[in-house]
């Protein structure tokens, strides 16, 4: 159905050739885009977002919905996406720090620390899950102290949060840091939150 309903759409965008309905067409494309990667329907959703970019290629949240819908199906298509996202609105926090999450994944450490400290630095108040990756990175590199100072902020940014709280303790850990046995204390009083 999915297929249908996009196939449909971009047959009535080339046959429109009107610039008025390509692009209700391509809001069209784009909500159910969104609709279907809400539900956790990312294979669904690609062609929407594909669909999308291609009807209107300079519009930053084609590229970036694309990328976010590819992220766990194929990491290179979601590089590309979020590549031409940032071309399409350069220096975007949100979109620099997926790309450092995704080359931190992939083990390239040195390109995540790049992507990851221009997201901080974009952003008034950087999300506690940018400074917790931002964190991973500069530890996986060695700098140890930048990791916990950062890891220490993201526990700042959302006092609440597992992940900010778990790479804390393993940072305070590998220092043999004090702070360990208080920031494991915090990570046992939280409840168990699901996947």
């Amino acid at each position: 159905l999915v297929r249908q309903v996009d196939e449909t759409l971009g047959g009535m965008a080339q046959a429109s050739g009107s610039y008025q309905a390509a692009l209700w067409l391509t809001a069209a494309v784009l909500a159910l885009g969104m609709v279907l990667l809400a539900y956790e329907f990312d294979r669904d959703a690609v062609p929407c977002f594909q669909n999308a970019a291609a009807l209107d290629p300079d519009e930053f949240r084609w590229h970036y919905f694309l990328g976010l819908a590819t992220t766990a199906i194929n990491r290179e298509t979601a590089i590309s996406a979020f590549q031409n996202a940032l071309t399409a609105k350069p220096g975007d926090p949100w979109t620099q720090a997926r790309l450092g999450e995704l080359h931190l994944a992939d083990g390239k450490p040195t390109q995540a620390l790049s992507f990851l400290e221009n997201a901080v630095q974009s952003s008034s108040r950087p999300s506690a899950r940018t400074l917790q990756a931002l964190a991973r990175t500069q530890l996986s590199l060695g700098d140890v102290d930048a990791a916990k100072h950062t890891a220490e902020k993201a526990v700042n940014a959302a006092p609440n949060s597992r992940m900010a709280l778990e790479v804390l303790a393993q940072i305070q850990h590998r220092l043999r840091d004090p702070g360990a046995a208080v920031t494991l204390a915090r990570l046992q009083e939280l409840p168990d939150q699901p996947l």
